[in-house]
């Protein structure tokens, strides 16, 4: 949070923060530790007074999204793990569980698969439950090599509805690419990887500690480390 509003780093590291245009959160906000699935099989009078651990997570969300809204535009898109539907397409999360971010017009609170138009980019992308499906079900071990197969057949979700739930169109696909965006990318990757057309595995951050900065004028891409996030002694590093 403090790289994005340029409250940390030197003043090359602020500068850049300066023109950071748009801050996109692909999904899983919350961690699968949240869930709490367990408490499915326990008796009622053992859960009556006991408070789920996402209602913390939520709260926590809200005031580090406060920090973001104040200083740039937020995109934040559901995940496998976030309070909201589980098939594909997953809608956004209610403004109900965000009050304080909620507030301001800089955030928007979106879908899963989500597109936009930043200053004439398109972007597509996914909290990446459509690449992790493809990574369980086939013989591709390569989370890129996985978004550039999607791409080529023109289809975000091919193993939907097989093995990813989805919405039962009969109509319409709206899986289905019309046109080619100019960023193609999945959330919750293990690793950062970029290829053009940008293709983007952004990785987990809570895994890798590492977010990807996308310059809009020549869709260069690079990954934003911060090794010692969460630590005391806490430093960030901007990839070569």
């Amino acid at each position: 949070v403090d790289l994005v509003t340029g409250q940390l780093g030197a003043e090359g590291a602020q500068g850049c923060a300066a023109r950071i245009a748009r801050v996109i959160l692909a999904g899983n906000l919350l961690s699968h530790n949240t869930q709490n699935r367990d408490t499915i099989n326990k008796a009622k009078y053992l859960t009556k007074k006991t408070q789920a651990a996402s209602v913390e997570a939520v709260k926590m969300l809200d005031e580090i999204l406060l920090q973001l809204c104040t200083s740039v535009p937020v995109d934040v898109m559901p995940g496998e793990f976030d309070p909201t539907n589980y098939m594909l397409p997953q809608q956004p999360l209610h403004r109900c569980m965000l009050p304080l971010s909620s507030a301001y017009s800089t955030l928007q609170l979106v879908t899963n698969p989500y597109q936009a138009d930043v200053d004439g980019v398109r972007f597509l992308g996914t909290s990446g439950q459509n690449i992790s499906d493809i990574f369980k079900y086939s013989s591709m071990d390569d989370y890129l090599e996985i978004l550039e197969c999607t791409l080529r057949v023109g289809h975000i979700s091919p193993t939907a509805p097989d093995t990813l739930g989805c919405y039962p169109f009969y109509k319409s696909d709206p899986f289905i690419l019309s046109e080619c965006p100019h960023v193609y990318f999945c959330g919750n990757a293990p690793r950062f990887q970029s290829k053009r057309v940008l293709l983007v595995a952004v990785p987990a951050f809570s895994a890798t500690q590492t977010a990807c900065l996308v310059n809009l004028r020549d869709l260069g891409c690079q990954p934003i480390s911060c090794a010692g996030f969460g630590a005391d002694d806490g430093d960030m590093e901007l990839g070569p």
